[in-house]
């Protein structure tokens, strides 16, 4: 089932409990029997939504904390490295031109991986503010 879907059983489930809820005050068993097993598979399908939900935000939370840390770990030692590059001082010699040029290839290979890293956690981010306003919403 697509959320929408299940967005759209929830506020059938809603407004199901709603009346049941006046039929309840009189008696249980005055409910048609179709009506009852209607709002039992709507709730179960309901709890197994939100369980469902509860699992994609945890797992969501932790996949940001943990392209955070790398992004995080990743800018330290960005800044090492130019702190490390500014006390050199100013006479540069061959070998460290070539050395640089090899440096630049596999900083050229952090960069991607720090803004693939970067990307990812923007999408996390956007996924979990939108799974959590549908759920304060269901």
């Amino acid at each position: 089932m697509t959320k929408g879907q299940l967005k759209k059983l929830n506020v059938k489930l809603d407004s199901i409990l709603e009346h049941s809820n006046t039929f309840f005050s009189t008696k249980w068993e005055n409910l048609f029997t179709t009506h009852r097993a209607t709002i039992e598979i709507l709730a179960s399908i309901n709890a197994k939504f939100i369980e469902e939900s509860s699992k994609v935000i945890h797992n969501s939370k932790k996949r940001i904390s943990e392209v955070t840390r790398n992004v995080e770990k990743l800018h330290q030692e960005d800044n090492e490295a130019s702190r490390l590059g500014k006390d050199k001082g100013k006479g540069i010699s061959e070998e460290e031109i070539d050395e640089n040029a090899n440096m630049a290839e596999s900083e050229q290979a952090e960069r991607e991986k720090k803004d693939k890293d970067l990307d990812e956690l923007n999408a996390l981010q956007k996924k979990l503010e939108a799974e959590e306003f549908e759920a304060k919403n269901a």
